[in-house]
């Protein structure tokens, strides 16, 4: 959208200077102020979008940013400076910050450098931190909801903007499809249409994945995207390895673990937003990226030196399925633990106070090393070799996470066969191909399909609208003749206490 809907309306004390955009449920315009000249972004919520008793809501928000910001102005946070209602409509005035929006720099340029995706997501971690301990969720996070402020050194300082105003609108009561920011949202929210603090950190980590990988989490290229695919995938909640081979492995399962699908286990894997702001600086650190520092506190000064957001293109193979999982228990592993990975251990880290400083992003080099070239500064990868102890249902289970040794300068990446000809991975189990045949009662037979084969191989079979998964010994099953029609599965492979990735959703 390249004009606004209708005439910016006259605000006292501001002067119109231009449309800016719009979002969900209103239009963004450039003002001036009348008496210093200073430049505003006005958001004026659109005639009709607001809910009985919707304004009053709107403006108890706006006092509630106000909150954040009563010890001063948090770097990391766009300002609401003013609020009111003109012509029944309220309106924010917030600072301007014009180097637009990080939606666009990954629009315009990829994926974008592991180093700024680590100082971006540390200070709106930090911001986010600031938000909940006041009582606020977010629910909208999100690339086009961080904004680059004032220009030093030619970029401008990431901020969170658009704090609950999605909340507050008509079209959330009924429905929130249109606030609903499916390729960030989680599946609680995606279920219920509620969001909370934990639901704030999964949209910041799909937000991170995006920037990263260049490309949505949920969706695929040249796939079913509709409104229902999507929100299956949220729902099921297998998040796919991040492309590329310059992604530090322990950011890649931080990011992933703090998707989780379960906001349970999600508040296991990073407590709080200031716990991931303080994780992705400890990757920061060894990786040998300059420190971010946390601004989680009071005092806080901004450092200049700003990067280069993009990132060359990167080939890396990319795994199609997950490590299998090791349960062990299987009659009691509900189907969404399909999604739960084992975590690196957490290193020991120095006590931190809370009151840190804020910075601008790193500078970037002119070229980004990938994983098996060496760091600037002379800094090599080291392999890590560390044990992570996962317990599930009273189980516990260790597993060996190996780094890549340094084997030094190398400009060759690995590339999968064009073909598909790819070789077995013996640490993936195989993926079944459901089947289905009605007898002459109409009642489905559910048979699949898989290789390679092993004799002792059993089976998890999760029934739609099941809570509880079905052990099975055969590659068969038939459902019970008062199931009705429309039985939808997905199986998994159970070999040697591990499993492995579900099939595909079949219905017969």
């Amino acid at each position: 959208m390249t004009t606004p809907e209708s005439q910016p309306p006259a605000i006292d004390g501001y002067r119109h200077v231009g449309y800016l955009g719009s979002g969900g449920f209103g239009e963004v315009h450039h003002y001036q102020h009348v008496g210093t000249d200073a430049a505003v972004a006005i958001k004026i919520l659109r005639d009709g979008a607001l809910a009985a008793g919707g304004a009053q809501q709107l403006l108890q928000e706006a006092r509630a940013l106000g909150r954040l910001s009563a010890s001063g102005p948090h770097p990391n946070i766009v300002a609401v400076q003013d609020v009111g209602v003109v012509r029944g409509r309220p309106y924010l005035v917030m600072e301007l910050c014009a180097g637009g929006s990080w939606a666009t720099q990954i629009t315009d340029h990829g994926r974008i450098y592991p180093s700024v995706v680590l100082s971006v997501g540390i200070q709106i971690a930090g911001a986010l931190h600031l938000a909940h301990e006041a009582g606020i969720v977010h629910r909208d996070i999100k690339p086009g909801n961080i904004l680059l402020g004032a220009r030093v050194g030619g970029h401008g300082i990431p901020k969170l903007a658009d704090f609950g105003i999605a909340a507050q609108t008509a079209e959330e009561v009924s429905r929130g499809s249109v606030w609903l920011s499916r390729d960030y949202a989680a599946p609680e929210v995606v279920l219920s249409r509620g969001a909370d603090r934990m639901s704030d950190i999964f949209s910041l980590a799909a937000t991170l994945y995006h920037a990263l990988s260049g490309n949505s989490w949920v969706r695929r290229p040249g796939g079913d995207n509709s409104v229902e695919a999507l929100e299956e995938r949220i729902i099921a909640g297998r998040v796919p390895p991040i492309a590329g081979n310059d992604v530090p492995e322990e950011l890649q399962w931080l990011i992933r673990s703090a998707m989780h699908a379960d906001p349970k286990v999600r508040a296991r894997n990073v407590a709080t937003a200031r716990d991931f702001a303080l994780r992705l600086q400890d990757i920061q650190i060894r990786e040998g990226y300059d420190r971010t520092l946390v601004p989680i506190g009071d005092a806080v000064t901004l450092v200049p030196d700003l990067p280069d957001f993009t990132a060359p293109p990167v080939v890396a193979a990319v795994r199609e399925t997950p490590p299998p999982i090791v349960i062990p228990d299987y009659d009691s592993v509900p189907f969404d633990s399909i999604a739960m990975e084992s975590a690196p251990p957490k290193p020991p880290r120095d006590d931190r106070a809370d009151t840190e400083r804020a910075r601008p992003i790193p500078a970037a080099p002119a070229e980004e090393p990938t994983r098996d070239q060496p760091r600037r500064r002379g800094l090599r990868r080291v392999a890590l070799i560390a044990a992570a102890v996962l317990v599930v249902g009273g189980g516990v289970v260790a597993a060996n996470l190996l780094g890549e040794p340094d084997t030094g300068p190398s400009t060759t990446v690995t590339r999968p066969p064009a073909d598909g000809g790819a070789v077995p991975n013996a640490d993936v189990l195989p993926v079944p191909v459901v089947a289905a045949r009605n007898d002459a009662a109409g009642v489905p037979t559910f048979t699949w399909t898989y290789s390679p084969t092993d004799p002792g191989d059993r089976f998890n079979l999760q029934q739609e609208g099941q809570a509880k998964a079905q052990i099975l010994t055969e590659a068969k099953w038939t459902p019970s003749a008062d199931a009705g029609k429309g039985v939808c599965i997905r199986v998994s492979v159970i070999r040697n206490g591990r499993l492995g990735t579900p099939s595909e959703r079949f219905c017969a």
